[in-house]
């Protein structure tokens, strides 16, 4: 049991690195992010949304081991944490 909360601590610190450096690291000639349009709003998908999500669905359906659905959850949490360097994190409506 400790020896799985020391590999799933390894693969969420290796996701997170991997995700500091692929988004603040590169400089990008786009801007990567979805919004929905709604009316006059935008409201802008942060990617701790849809990687939570993610994380319910596979909770939800249980179906691979154990193994499998704990590293896909360590990984994504880094990756949702990862948004939370940003200082716009929970602002999500603005005008288009």
């Amino acid at each position: 049991m400790i020896k799985n909360f020391y590999i799933y601590g390894l693969l969420f610190i290796i996701a997170l690195l991997l995700s500091i450096r692929i988004n603040f690291e590169k400089k990008k000639s786009f801007k990567e992010e979805l919004k929905l349009y709604w009316g006059k709003y935008c409201f802008h998908i942060h990617h701790w949304i849809t990687y939570s999500l993610f994380i319910v669905l596979i909770l939800i359906g249980k179906y691979n081991s154990e193994l499998m659905v704990n590293s896909t959850i360590a990984v994504l949490l880094a990756i949702i944490l990862e948004d939370f360097f940003y200082g716009n994190v929970f602002s999500l409506r603005e005008k288009c």
